[in-house]
């Protein structure tokens, strides 16, 4: 009797469940729960892709066939997965595409639920940091190992509830524009080793006293979080750019705002060389 192989077995629809069910975690990537699905059966990826009928790897597959290989309800699948979700169950969560990006989930998180293979999950702009665990999930994290604990850092969660607030109040258009910007800055004081006191705190709280050259990028993105967040409320601020672009007074109250909002120790006596004035310079009379 001739041995039926994988090409044999996935000629039709699939008809019933894989004998290992995988729970999608919330915000989860198709790609990521797919994977997990043939790790957790010992399923070739590819193998996986025919019996879902997906002839391209980027081509998502038929609720009704991926409920009936997992076992789990259409409304589960689409409610936890940004890729499904139709337009009844987009409230439920995140959406995939811009302005969100895909990292890793807080691996506690995943942890807690009994889950040992990476989880990859779609995460809104202003979402770095886990609250319940206090593990920097931002920006620069690549894997698992990436995310760093903030528990001595405070500031960090407060910049992500006060990122919320500019969202909120400027939308997800100025505020990605405006937080850009403000990144380029604070990379430019870091870079200079300019107002750097506090970054370089923060640095020695996730490391050790080791060269900031060495460090996982995630490092220098949660560092410099609290000061690229409070710089972009007033980038993204209607108001606060035309002081800056102003005749001297306004633009002295701008600077002085700088000041009071960003960095205690920011003064205006070498302007022409600050990133921020050069930024005033070439870029602010665009967004007036």
């Amino acid at each position: 009797m001739r041995i039926a192989v994988a090409g044999d077995l996935f000629r039709t629809r699939p008809r019933r469940a894989l004998p290992r069910k995988v729970v999608p975690v919330h915000d989860e990537t198709f790609a990521s729960f797919l994977h997990r699905l043939a790790l957790r059966n010992h399923v070739p990826g590819d193998v996986l892709h025919a019996y879902l009928g997906m002839g391209r790897p980027r081509r998502l597959p038929e609720l009704t066939d991926l409920a009936t290989v997992t076992g789990a309800s259409q409304t589960v699948l689409s409610h936890a997965l940004p890729e499904l979700r139709d337009s009844a169950s987009r409230h439920c969560g995140t959406t995939a595409g811009w302005p969100n990006q895909v990292r890793p989930a807080c691996r506690h998180c995943v942890a807690s639920r009994g889950i040992v293979a990476p989880v990859m999950c779609w995460m809104r702009p202003e979402q770095s940091v886990c609250p319940r665990h206090q593990l920097w999930i931002g920006a620069g994290v690549t894997t698992a190992a990436e995310q760093l604990d903030l528990s001595r850092l405070p500031e960090i969660s407060r910049a992500q509830r006060r990122h919320r607030r500019i969202i909120r109040r400027h939308g997800h258009q100025v505020t990605a524009e405006a937080f850009t910007e403000a990144t380029d800055i604070v990379a430019a004081w870091t870079q200079n080793e300019t107002y750097d006191a506090a970054r370089r705190r923060r640095h020695e709280i996730f490391y050790g006293p080791r060269r900031a050259t060495h460090l996982h990028s995630s490092g220098h993105y949660a560092a410099g979080y609290p000061e690229t967040v409070a710089l972009s409320s007033l980038i993204a601020s209607a108001y606060w750019r035309s002081l800056a672009v102003g005749n001297g007074a306004a633009a002295a109250r701008f600077y002085a705002e700088v000041q009071r909002r960003v960095l205690s120790d920011y003064t205006m006596d070498s302007l022409q060389h600050d990133p921020v004035s050069r930024w005033v310079a070439r870029k602010a009379p665009r967004w007036i």
